[in-house]
């Protein structure tokens, strides 16, 4: 490792944090957090609730809230669904009786998308977390990660039946 200057190895995982560079980290993350209440208060004034910094401190503080203790807490407006969300922002860009095109971004992939990345006989396609829930699909696929694993190969024969012994 060849690095100039004193917190140049901070992102290295060859070894321990300096107490130069645990000291950038650390403030790193308490301006972040910082930021964070910052725009929860302005978020939480916008909606006309006033709370002080302190009051938000002492509810947050890295706790994670479920949805009715954060509304109870004043922390949320409102419950509710992605499209009750999409539905306000809507009213609130006045849109709100126009078709609007929604994006999802990374774009979620097909069953068989996810199967085909397999890269080779060095990868296994995790088929068991693929086809969670459809238990008749195991017998069904039987093959299908031995195919994958062969996509790289040439394949001479294969046969059109399979054997199991029980």
């Amino acid at each position: 490792i060849i690095s100039r200057g004193a917190n140049s190895g901070i992102m290295s995982t060859e070894r321990a944090w300096t107490e130069s560079e645990r000291k950038v980290i650390r403030e790193s993350m308490e301006d972040v957090y910082d930021m964070f209440l910052d725009k929860t208060l302005a978020g939480r004034k916008r909606a006309g609730v006033t709370m002080s910094k302190e009051k938000l401190l002492t509810l947050a503080g890295g706790r994670v809230w479920t949805g009715r203790q954060a509304k109870a807490a004043g922390l949320v407006d409102e419950l509710g669904t992605l499209d009750d969300a999409i539905a306000a922002a809507k009213k609130m860009a006045g849109v709100e009786g126009k078709e609007m095109e929604i994006l999802t971004l990374p774009k979620p992939r097909s069953f068989f998308e996810r199967l085909a990345e397999s890269g080779g006989a060095e990868t296994k396609v995790p088929l068991a977390s693929l086809i969670q829930g459809f238990p008749e699909i195991p017998k069904h696929l039987r093959h299908a990660e031995t195919l994958l694993r062969m996509s790289n190969d040439r394949v001479w024969l294969m046969t059109p039946y399979a054997v199991e012994i029980k």
